[in-house]
């Protein structure tokens, strides 16, 4: 069984995890679990690549839980794009979750994983 974090938790996500679970019709499952997420700005940016008539899109204009932030350390994300081969959503991800002393990170790429717990 997962518990939901507490109210004081700071929660991160890349762009898979929303967008994967919007697909799935489970997107509710975060808000449950987390209360707020906030995302990169980059990564809101990647979840509305698609269009506007794409259901993330869609679904993306009534999540009111959702927060967007923009990271202030942008060598530390070049570095992880340069050096690590991480992709601009799971570099941005990373750096704003370490900003923002995040409890969780929501992150499903192996790569992007195996930096994080880095």
């Amino acid at each position: 069984m997962i518990l939901p974090c507490s109210q004081a938790s700071i929660v991160v996500s890349d762009t898979s995890p929303i967008s994967n679970l919007i697909l799935v019709g489970q997107i509710d499952l975060l808000p449950h679990l987390f209360g707020t997420v906030i995302i990169p700005a980059v990564v809101f940016q990647e979840l509305l690549a698609n269009g506007k008539n794409h259901p993330v899109t869609q679904t993306l204009q009534s999540l009111q839980w959702l927060e967007i932030r923009s990271i202030t350390d942008q060598r530390r994300v070049d570095a992880l794009e340069r050096d690590r081969n991480l992709d601009p959503g799971e570099a941005h991800a990373i750096v704003l979750a370490l900003e923002l002393q995040a409890t969780q990170l929501l992150i499903d790429e192996r790569l992007g994983r195996l930096e994080a717990k880095r």
